[in-house]
């Protein structure tokens, strides 16, 4: 059954969103879920960064514990820093869907 939409990613726009059905919505709410997960994804794995970087003799076990490979833990470790996307790739000599790749990976395993 289509149900009035409302705009969920504007919160200042009032009524329902013009041609939008039941399931536009459900994929908007499903999507704002998703970025949440990642958001709090992302948050442990920097504090987890921040923690190893703190005691050197453990990172090699945090990320045998995890299974992830040199590169993802290189990787996610220079996001830790604050670093971007095409600062990484260059630093690593490796493209940017190389380096998603890595992340996406890496991340699924934390």
């Amino acid at each position: 059954m289509d149900r009035p939409a409302t705009n969920s990613l504007d919160p200042s726009a009032k009524g329902p969103v013009p041609g939008a059905t039941g399931s536009a919505v459900d994929a908007v709410v499903e999507l704002e879920a998703a970025r949440e997960q990642f958001a709090r994804a992302r948050e442990r794995l920097h504090r987890a960064v921040e923690t190893a970087s703190h005691f050197p003799e453990l990172q090699p076990h945090i990320a045998v514990g995890a299974g992830l490979t040199h590169r993802e833990i290189d990787v996610l470790g220079a996001i830790g820093t604050g670093a971007s996307n095409e600062d990484i790739a260059q630093r690593f000599f490796i493209g940017i869907n190389s380096l998603k790749t890595y992340v996406r990976t890496g991340y699924r395993k934390i």
